[in-house]
């Protein structure tokens, strides 16, 4: 096949050649390669070539280049006795390059300010979805969890995952009370435990008695009542050791003087 270079446009068939029922498949996607190649001085390709291209015998191109230009769709430009130039005539809804170039610029500046547009409303959404945050914070979250939920919330909006109105940030909230068994301190390593682990959601831990921070504390109040409690039982013993020894020399010292 002959190395033509086109003015290619992509596959672009107008209404008007599309539903020409008088012309058959092979003209039409004739009359468009024909107009593929025309390079605004006209179409130089020969029959041989249109035969190989579209699969055809050149006499079934000839005879359709022949219909074209009797049904006045197409024009010979001129023929030098070797060389054939054709043109569209009339142009049938096919577009010029300079019209392609134009609604390629425009389209190319619609698609621009849609992604502007876009960006605006993300951000418009973004900071109505933050200062719904701000503002229902201090409806129902408890003062003692506020500062747990909200480690989750900045953890969840550096990973561009935010909350998308009141009811899904509520839904998370009853979630950590309830896998917290409504225990800050539990909620605490629930949250650090998700957040450590880079989860898209928190889970109960895997002991789900006590987190490891509430029983340490625990622990160290317990230890310290019970310093306490012995240290009061071993002020009793030692008050009532010394007034077991004060009553027994007061016995002795009576006996003494008898």
């Amino acid at each position: 096949m002959e190395n033509i270079n086109r003015d290619f446009k992509g596959v672009w068939i107008p209404k008007e050649v599309y539903l020409n029922d008088s012309l058959t498949w092979v003209e039409k996607i004739l009359l468009v390669e024909i107009d593929s190649l025309d390079n605004e001085r006209g179409c130089y390709a020969g029959n041989t070539y249109f035969a190989t291209f579209l699969g055809v015998k050149e006499n079934t191109i000839s005879k359709s280049i022949t219909k074209l230009k009797t049904l006045n769709l197409i024009e010979q430009v001129s023929f030098d006795g070797r060389q054939r130039v054709i043109k569209i005539k009339g142009r049938l809804g096919f577009k010029s390059k300079a019209e392609l170039d134009k609604n390629q610029e425009q389209n190319m500046k619609k698609i621009q300010h849609n992604n502007i547009s876009n960006n605006t409303s993300n951000n418009i959404s973004n900071n109505n979805i933050d200062s719904e945050i701000i503002e229902i914070k201090d409806t129902y979250i408890k003062e003692d969890f506020k500062e747990v939920f909200n480690k989750w919330l900045q953890f969840k909006k550096d990973k561009k995952q935010t909350y998308k109105g009141e009811l899904s940030l509520k839904t998370c909230y009853n979630k950590i009370i309830k896998l917290s068994n409504n225990d800050p301190l539990v909620a605490i390593d629930i949250i650090d435990n998700a957040i450590a682990n880079n989860w898209a959601s928190f889970y109960a831990l895997k002991d789900t008695t006590k987190s490891s921070s509430f029983k340490n504390k625990q622990e160290l109040a317990t230890e310290e009542a019970n310093h306490k409690l012995n240290s009061a039982v071993n002020f009793t013993n030692s008050a009532k050791s010394l007034d077991d020894e004060i009553a027994e020399m007061n016995n002795n010292n009576i006996k003494t003087i008898n």
